[in-house]
């Protein structure tokens, strides 16, 4: 939850050579992605990589539009999906430049917010393209530091038809930064990192309008200053602990320092405990503190980061030279949640810190990895997610959660891979409940040669019909999701 992800792209080294890849499918689905990785004599190393692909969708039926007026429930042609990416890697020495840049357009068949049901138009569009320079160098052999500077764009684009016309709905950001790291090894049971960012957006867009006048055009372009401290210290032989804590200085909705610690004790050779503890936030958007509309709905510059508080404790266990075990136990409390609610006083609507949310769960796992490269795994979760003002149970969060997967070589050249996963209800925002299901997916891998490899896969293999919830703006409770489908691919490398 309001967590970074960082995503480490395969480089030239551990992807040399070309690389082809076809794919098709059920419901007229084509993709394909080309990749070339090299590492040069001159240390220049190279990593190139694009992708794409196309889908008209499946037909869905929406029993709440059962109506001749709109098809009799069925969206047709109206979940299309296409995208595009491409991706650059250059590694040359102490520097590295990044380079990603890609599209999406998708057709949305459930007409939310009221629009026209069955009309294909109504589409959302988005893309993001960014480039990254790094730099990084060990000036002694316990001391190294990295720079890392930064250009990010994002945009987005909302077709929505109403009674034949269309409305449009936009946003459009763009920012830069550079970040400065240093890696210090005080002692070799102590190692101190510490860093400095600063990021400005430059644009941060939004607009709303229909054919014949613009109702909300909007620019909010703020910066954020960040420090870090992270320090790792071994403590004994089996015993460490992590401490950290980061501040970020927002020019638009203030400031917010939060702390984390995790603390590992090897209690036997095979046997680990962690205890972790964390605070993060989010920070309102552009659209949330700053949407307003003429009688229907008002901004709200004093809005709130949302803060989440985390405690976990797992325990991991090395039960046989095959077989892992892992067990966790878990909280998280949020507070000053964003919700969009209606003013008793003006009748508006506007977005505030209204909600506290409690969860509590627990999850057990077990890995196998055997020798003849076959693997198999289990688990089990549970979670019980509140809101404590009103002690209900959150829309779309299952109490339990059940999976299983395996893959096994049936020869040399064959291997075939199974998983499985199986939830309890969930609740919606209109106070139903969904149905439990099991879903179920197959893969079967056939690779004569080194550099050719084949596959089908069976997404949902079973055809289960099951349900998930959606929000507000939503007239289904909850929403119908893909059936079986089939896709076959081929890989080749040179």
């Amino acid at each position: 939850m309001f967590t970074v992800v960082n995503i480490i792209t395969k480089t030239g080294k551990s992807a040399e050579g070309l690389a082809v890849v076809g794919e098709t499918g059920s419901y007229d689905s084509y993709g394909g992605y080309i990749s070339y990785g090299r590492e040069f004599k001159n240390g220049l190393v190279l990593f190139l990589s694009g992708n794409t692909k196309d889908s008209r969708g499946q037909d869905h039926y929406y029993e709440e539009f059962d109506d001749p007026a709109t098809n009799n429930g069925v969206a047709k042609d109206s979940d299309w999906d296409n995208y595009y990416g491409f991706n650059l890697a250059l590694e040359y020495d102490k520097i590295t430049v990044s380079a990603v840049i890609g599209s999406r357009e998708k057709g949305i068949p459930t007409a939310p917010y009221d629009g026209d049901f069955n009309d294909n138009r109504t589409k959302t569009s988005d893309g993001f393209g960014f480039i990254d320079l790094i730099y990084e160098n060990s000036i002694k052999s316990n001391l190294g530091i990295k720079v890392r500077s930064y250009y990010d764009r994002y945009w987005y684009q909302g077709d929505w038809p109403f009674e034949g016309e269309m409305w449009f709905d936009k946003s459009d950001g763009t920012w830069y930064g550079i970040e400065a790291q240093c890696l210090w090894d005080i002692y070799h049971f102590n190692r101190v990192i510490f860093g400095v960012e600063y990021r400005e957006n430059t644009n941060d867009d939004i607009v709303m309008w229909d054919e014949y006048e613009t109702y909300l055009d909007v620019n909010n372009p703020y910066n954020i200053l960040s420090f870090y401290l992270q320090d790792e210290y071994q403590i004994t032989s089996k015993l460490s602990a992590i401490l950290g804590i980061r501040h970020d200085e927002y020019s638009s909705v203030g400031s917010a320092t939060n702390p984390k610690l995790a603390v590992v004790y090897h209690l036997l050779p095979s046997t680990t405990l962690k205890l972790l503890y964390a605070q993060a936030f989010r920070a309102p958007n552009t659209y949330e503190f700053l949407f307003e509309e003429e009688d229907f709905a008002k901004a709200n510059p004093a809005l709130k980061p949302e803060k989440i508080t985390t405690d976990e404790l797992i325990l991991e266990q090395q039960l046989t030279d095959y077989l892992t075990g892992v067990v966790s136990f878990y909280s998280y409390r949020m507070r000053d949640l964003i919700d969009q609610v209606e003013d008793p006083s003006d009748e508006l609507l506007q977005y505030q810190n209204i909600s506290k949310v409690q969860t509590i769960g627990f999850e057990a796992e077990l890995h196998a990895h055997l020798q003849n490269n076959s693997e198999g795994y289990i688990s089990y979760s549970n979670q019980n997610a509140k809101d404590e003002e009103t002690d209900k149970r959150l829309s779309n969060s299952p109490v339990n959660i059940f999976k299983l997967g395996v893959i096994y070589p049936v020869v040399k050249s064959v291997t075939v891979a199974f998983e499985m996963q199986y939830e309890t209800d969930r609740k919606t925002v209109w106070d139903t409940n969904t149905e439990a299901f099991s879903k179920a997916n197959f893969n079967i891998t056939y690779k004569p040669y080194d550099l050719l490899q084949f596959s089908v896969s069976v997404k949902n293999l079973f055809d289960a019909s099951y349900k998930i919830p959606g929000g507000y703006e939503h007239l289904q409770n909850a929403i119908q999701q893909d059936g079986r489908k089939y896709f076959f691919r081929t890989e080749i490398k040179l």
